[in-house]
């Protein structure tokens, strides 16, 4: 290699996003998008999945866009899984709402019969149960759930069933119309799977955190192995990068694992350096490879397409991303989606802590939880930066203790005084203690927490801030055994 071209590369390898002219990019650029995008479009609400559609069908837009053969071999041999899991929320959220409305008549009943043993309404000139416990107050308090199930006969009517016609598949095969990669012959993909062997082995992205991926797709003659679908995608891209001459490639995904993107003391600073140094070795025409997370390409399109992408879904494709991050799968069919917090917490900490994330075994050790992780995912990215904002830059620790009714999930991190907020008139009290609330967020971690049934406490010191997060036992998979206290690491 001459010296010249040899610089060029270790220079481009190297670069900054600050010398990216992203101008150019978004102008010329081909966008490629992965098979969890196309999958995820599934999955946002209706509102959210237009936006999307939207933005890929924008006139200035559409004519650059593009999938790898591989990404449409995946997207049409998982959506009918995608569909399937949609539809089986459906039947979990009536389920939940079958027992409250139980557990909403017990209560009263349980009421009741406890009024009458007092026999307050005898022994009492001024207590009449009666005037307030009648049939209409309890149907009237408990109609809430019968609109609730309503709404949600509505709402699935139009969702798209393994048995009938889907709606979404053709907009997007319409979308990707002439866009698609040709892939590879058998010969090709012998020697692919060969090479991704060794590239698995000596951990050389992407795809090696794939491994574990059993099974393939069979498309006439061809095998396409699972757990290599990002090595052929990769591929793809170079081939067609490199057979076009192009300037720019970005590609758009949820996949936040370490196999693509580059991470240092928390922070998210792009594409892996090996990922940049083959594509740029192998299509020297190339200016910049960059990768888009899913919400931040919709943030990004609204500005440059001057669409309007409401802020709902991009929180709803950021949401979809740290659960593909955090592998939350459903572990018994036909019910809830199970998740294990210790995942949900390190990705947490890798895409945003700015120091170490120290998580006690005793997280590990917990049961699944069978909840919504939405707010709880928020929470704890607002918990990050809360420990970012205020805290000496030793990052956060981590540890729960299993109490009588409940889990105490505790976050630790070191005070620094300087980066303390300087106001002191905003406070919140949180189960009677007056908590300081600055710029970080505490009330809205207590805002999202409470909402979804659990409870916060702050405690502060000079040296220490902890934050208490209780997690009633009824809300895990298996209830937690209590334990002996430990102290923290």
């Amino acid at each position: 290699m001459k010296e010249n071209i040899f610089m060029d590369l270790l220079l481009r390898t190297h670069g900054e996003n600050e010398s990216i002219n992203f101008d150019e990019v978004w102008a010329e650029g081909l966008f490629v998008f992965d098979a969890n995008v196309l999958l995820d479009i599934y999955r946002l609400p209706e509102s959210a999945r237009n936006d999307m559609i939207k933005v890929l069908s924008h006139k200035n837009f559409k004519g650059r866009i593009w999938i790898a053969q591989q990404v449409l071999i995946e997207f049409l041999y998982n959506r009918l899984e995608v569909i399937s899991d949609q539809k089986v929320k459906y039947s979990a959220v009536r389920k939940l709402l079958d027992v409250c409305r139980d557990d909403y008549f017990e209560v009263f009943n349980k009421l009741q019969g406890e009024l009458a043993k007092l026999k307050v309404k005898r022994r009492h000139s001024s207590i009449d149960p009666d005037e307030f416990i009648t049939e209409e107050n309890i149907s009237g308090g408990i109609s809430f759930i019968d609109r609730f199930v309503d709404k949600l006969n509505e709402l699935e009517v139009k969702q798209s069933d393994v048995h009938t016609d889907d709606k979404i598949k053709p907009i997007i095969l319409d979308l990707f119309k002439g866009k698609v990669g040709t892939g590879f012959d058998e010969e090709t993909l012998v020697e692919i799977y060969k090479e991704g062997e060794k590239r698995y082995k000596n951990s050389i992205p992407p795809g090696f955190k794939d491994n574990g991926k059993d099974g393939a797709y069979v498309v006439g003659d061809r095998e396409y192995i699972r757990k290599y679908g990002d090595l052929l995608l990769w591929k793809e891209i170079i081939d067609k990068a490199k057979s076009e001459d192009l300037k720019h490639v970005v590609l758009v995904t949820g996949d936040l694992k370490e196999d693509w993107w580059l991470k240092k003391s928390g922070k998210v600073l792009g594409p892996r350096k090996e990922l940049l140094n083959e594509i740029y070795f192998n299509a020297p025409a190339l200016k910049t490879f960059y990768l888009y997370e899913t919400s931040n390409f919709l943030v990004r399109a609204g500005e440059v397409l001057k669409i309007n992408v409401k802020e709902s879904t991009i929180n709803e494709a950021r949401y979809l991303s740290r659960l593909e991050r955090a592998s939350v799968q459903s572990i018994m069919p036909g019910e809830y989606g199970y998740f294990q917090l210790k995942p949900i917490i390190q990705m947490c900490g890798e895409t945003g802590l700015l120091g170490r994330l120290r998580i006690h075994s005793s997280v590990a050790d917990l049961p699944a939880l069978k909840i919504d992780a939405h707010a709880l995912i928020s929470a704890i990215e607002l918990i990050v930066e809360n420990a970012n904002r205020h805290g000496d830059g030793s990052g956060l620790s981590v540890i729960s203790k299993i109490a009588r009714s409940s889990v105490i999930l505790t976050f630790r991190n070191k005070q620094n005084k300087a980066n303390v907020s300087s106001d002191p008139e905003r406070h919140f009290d949180v189960m009677g203690h007056k908590i300081h609330e600055g710029a970080s967020g505490l009330l809205k971690i207590y805002n999202l927490l409470r909402s979804s049934g659990m409870r916060v406490r702050a405690v502060s010191s000079v040296r220490n801030f902890l934050l208490r997060v209780y997690i009633p036992k009824e809300f895990f998979v298996v209830a937690p055994v209590e334990q002996e206290d430990f102290l923290m690491e």
